[in-house]
């Protein structure tokens, strides 16, 4: 329906060549429809970008990203079980568990997962095309699927026989933090004790800002200055990486968080390095989250 509205005011717009203010809280639907986009916050204008046509390529890259990480996936696999908690999207295969962010933004007791109630047992490529959905819950439990086919044993263990995988305990910024003590670096989503690490010029940029932080809409002026990038990997549910991604293209991009796939495909894409997550005793993780814990040193990732 939302794709039938917008082809049609479209089309109502070419044909009268009408001048159009568009209000919206979406940000992929104004850079595709609006030559020129100006971000307001509370009443006050905090930045302005170009929209379409650049915009444009960025929303069709994000689904050429989206189905590079689904193609190699099986058609035969089936998920077996879904949980979609407060925090965490697990979804589990024969192969493992995979795991995604849960959105909370704008989220209401009216919006629901798609099929609750019907989705253990249908195929893990079906429940991976859920990426393609404006509907952010149904689009975690897509990322989930995915990463239930790229981030399990198997899958890292042909990476770590390619030389492509390291595993590493320690938390990425930590063990990326010597190198960048005179970078310009940009966070996109605020992680918790960046400020203690010695990190050169630091800008965080985050959708509920802290104090020190930047609102996320800074980054167009921000993101194209930067030596380094390091992006949070819930914008893959959010949808806002191909952005990120677009502004990001002088700079060396970390995409970090247990929502990123650990597959070579990001590569293609503008992203240099994925820091994710292993889940290797899906049961104990699944308890764990299930029962309203946290994610971060759980045991079985």
């Amino acid at each position: 329906m939302k794709r039938a509205v917008r082809e049609a005011f479209v089309s109502l717009v070419a044909d009268r060549s009408l001048p159009v203010i568009l209000v919206t809280h979406d940000r992929s639907e104004a850079e595709r429809l609006a030559d020129r986009i100006v971000f307001i916050r509370r009443g006050r204008v905090e930045g302005k970008a170009e929209g379409a046509p650049a915009a444009v390529g960025a929303s069709e890259e994000i689904e050429a990203l989206y189905h590079a990480l689904i193609d190699p996936m099986p058609r035969d696999l089936p998920a077996e079980r879904v949980l979609v908690s407060a925090f965490w999207t697990l979804v589990e295969s024969p192969l493992g568990v995979g795991v995604a962010y849960t959105p909370t933004e704008g989220r209401s007791p009216d919006v629901t997962v798609t099929g609750a109630g019907g989705l253990r047992g249908r195929f893990l490529r079906e429940l991976a095309m859920r990426v393609d959905s404006w509907q952010l819950l149904d689009v975690a439990v897509g990322m989930a699927a995915i990463n239930a086919y790229w981030n399990t044993p198997a899958r890292a263990a042909a990476l770590r026989s390619a030389g492509a995988l390291r595993d590493v305990e320690e938390n990425s910024f930590i063990r990326l933090a010597p190198a960048l003590k005179d970078k310009t670096v940009a966070v996109v989503g605020h992680f918790p004790g960046l400020e203690r690490l010695g990190i050169g010029r630091l800008t965080v940029l985050e959708r509920r800002p802290r104090p020190g932080d930047l609102p996320d809409s800074a980054q167009e002026a921000v993101l194209p200055e930067q030596e380094v990038v390091f992006v949070t990997a819930a914008t893959l549910v959010n949808k806002t990486l191909p952005r990120i991604l677009a502004l990001s293209r002088k700079a060396r991009v970390i995409l970090v968080g247990p929502t990123a796939p650990l597959s070579p495909a990001l590569f293609h894409f503008g992203v240099d390095l994925v820091a994710g997550a292993l889940v290797t005793d899906g049961a104990r993780l699944w308890q764990t989250i299930e029962e309203g814990g946290r994610l971060h040193g759980a045991a079985g990732a």
